[in-house]
């Protein structure tokens, strides 16, 4: 079994932070985390319970509590650490929610394309997202765009953008 990348957590606007893993390589995804007062919105959850811990722990040592947990997509390595965040409201697009159902958790398969987790998926236990609804309330007017059936994407703000590396897909947005 091979080790967890380092996390870095980066404040991209006030109170918008990136969870940044890795180079990028397969099965690293990045995450993010946006508070408002004592609320927080945690944006995708990454691959292992462990990343997303290391999320929780960098919410909470900025004084917030995890509220919701928005998945963009269906992908292990946006999800595989919503156990973590069990309390919270765990939210996805109805259909990555069927595409999760469908695919499962395929262990061989995530063991062959990930091998630097080789033997970690099958202790892994999915916590399933419950359908996005349309009256969910996002901190600091953050708004969700749908641009396929099973992606969600909340784009960052505009003085964020240029210091971000070019693999990054999440974040949230402010009014004007």
């Amino acid at each position: 079994m091979g080790g967890l990348p380092v996390q870095a957590v980066r404040e991209v606007a006030r109170d918008v932070f990136v969870v940044v893993h890795g180079d990028g390589e397969m099965g690293v995804a990045n995450a993010a985390f946006v508070i408002e007062g004592k609320r927080s919105l945690v944006i995708d959850t990454m691959t292992f319970p462990e990343m997303g811990r290391q999320m929780a722990q960098a919410v909470s040592h900025r004084g917030g509590h995890v509220e919701v947990v928005l998945i963009t997509h269906y992908h292990i390595d946006h999800l595989g650490g919503n156990a973590v965040f069990a309390d919270a409201r765990i939210v996805a697009h109805p259909e990555s929610i069927r595409a999760l159902q469908h695919l499962g958790l395929p262990v061989a398969l995530y063991d062959h394309i990930m091998p630097q987790f080789h033997g970690r998926f099958s202790a892994l236990e999915l916590l399933a997202p419950t359908p996005l609804s349309e009256q969910l309330r996002l901190p600091q007017g953050g708004e969700i765009f749908a641009f396929t059936p099973a992606r969600i994407w909340l784009p960052l703000p505009r003085e964020a953008r240029p210091i971000l590396p070019p693999y990054m897909n999440v974040g949230a947005t402010r009014p004007g």
